[in-house]
C-alpha cells in the first residue's frame, strides 16, 4: 500500500489479531463454548429412542424473542436448560433476585438465572399448551469454581446434567403429547437467520476474522507470493523436470523452444537440419544446429 511504511504494514495485522484474542477470552465467547459443550453432551449421551434434544431454540415472546439454550423432550417430561458462564465463586439462593460472583477479591451481581429460566418455562408451557408441572427447569454453570453455599437442586455443573436427566424415570407425557410438543416448537421456532445472524457478537466475530485475514495478507503479500511461487516451482520440478536445468534453474522460453526442435547432423555431408514438432523447418546457424543435434536428447546422426 502506497504511503504506508513497509515496517508499519508488517504490524498492522496485529490489531485485528489482538481484538480477536480479546474476543476469544471474553465471557461471551466462553459462554458460547460452554453452551456448545452442553449441547454436544446432550445429543451424544442421551438415547435417541427416549429423548429428543433441541439446541439454540429461538421462540417469539411478547412481541420479541426468547432463547432456550437446550430443550430435552421425552415421555419423562420436557426439560428447559439454561447454560451460564461465570468465573470465580458463585453465591445465591433460589429466591434471591440477584446472585454474586467473586473473583480476585472483586465481586459483581448478576440476575438469578433460575428466575429467568422459570419465565422461559412458563412461556414454553403456554406455547405447548401444557401445565408447568410437565416442564422442568435446569440451570447449568460452566467456568465457575463452585458455590459458596449448597447449590439449589436444579442448578448443576455441566458434568452432572446427563445423570440428573436420566434419574427422571416417571412417565408424565404420552407419546402423542411429545409428538405434538415437537410439532408446535417446530411451527413457531424462528429460523437461523432471525436468531443467530441477528446477534451482533456473531457479526463482530466474522468481521474480526475477515479483518485479520485481510491485514495479514496486506502485511505479508510479498512473502506469501514468494512462498506460493517456491511451492509451485517445486511442484513443477517434480512433474515437468524438462523445464529446468540440472542445477535447478528454470529454462527460458527460448531454451524450451530449442529443446522442442528435432535436429539432425550428418557427419558424412556436414549438413544439419532442424524441424519444429509440427514439421516446419527452422533456419539456424550450422554450429547452433549441430550443438542441438549433439545434445543427446534430440535426433543425432
Amino acid at each position: 500500500m502506497e504511503g504506508i511504511p513497509p515496517v508499519f504494514l508488517h504490524f498492522l495485522w496485529l490489531i485485528p489479531l489482538i481484538l480477536l484474542i480479546a474476543y476469544l477470552g471474553s465471557p461471551r465467547f466462553k459462554g458460547t463454548m460452554g453452551q456448545s459443550r452442553v449441547g454436544r453432551a446432550l445429543v451424544s449421551a442421551l438415547e435417541r429412542k427416549h429423548y429428543t434434544v433441541l439446541n439454540h431454540v429461538i421462540l417469539p415472546r411478547d412481541g420479541g424473542t426468547m432463547q432456550l439454550d437446550h430443550v430435552v423432550i421425552s415421555k419423562f417430561g420436557i426439560i428447559v436448560i439454561m447454560t451460564e458462564f461465570h468465573r470465580g465463586w458463585i453465591s445465591g439462593t433460589e429466591f434471591q433476585e440477584q446472585w454474586t460472583k467473586s473473583r480476585f477479591k472483586r465481586s459483581a451481581k448478576f440476575p438469578n438465572p433460575m428466575h429467568e429460566n422459570y419465565l422461559n418455562v412458563q412461556m414454553l408451557a403456554r406455547i405447548l399448551q401444557l401445565p408447568d408441572s410437565k416442564i422442568h427447569s435446569i440451570v447449568v454453570f460452566t467456568g465457575h469454581r463452585g458455590f459458596k453455599q449448597s447449590m439449589p437442586g436444579n442448578v448443576l455443573p455441566a458434568e452432572k446434567v446427563i445423570p440428573y436427566i436420566r434419574r427422571r424415570r416417571l412417565k408424565i407425557l404420552t407419546e402423542e403429547q411429545t409428538t405434538q410438543a415437537l410439532a408446535r416448537i417446530d411451527r413457531v421456532r424462528l429460523g437461523f437467520h432471525q436468531g443467530v445472524l441477528a446477534d451482533t457478537w456473531v457479526l463482530l466475530r466474522l468481521i474480526l476474522i475477515v479483518t485479520l485475514i485481510a491485514g495479514a495478507w496486506v502485511a505479508f503479500d510479498d512473502e506469501l507470493a514468494q512462498w506460493v511461487g517456491s511451492m509451485k516451482e517445486g511442484s513443477d520440478k517434480r512433474l515437468v523436470p524438462e523445464k529446468f536445468h540440472p542445477d535447478g534453474r528454470l529454462k527460458s522460453k527460448q531454451e524450451l523452444w530449442q529443446d522442442s526442435l528435432i535436429c539432425a547432423w550428418s557427419t558424412d555431408t556436414g549438413r544439419c537440419s532442424c524441424y519444429e514438432p509440427g514439421g516446419s523447418r527452422v533456419q539456424l546457424a550450422l554450429e547452433k544446429c549441430r550443438s542441438l543435434a549433439e545434445k543427446g536428447s534430440i535426433l543425432k546422426q
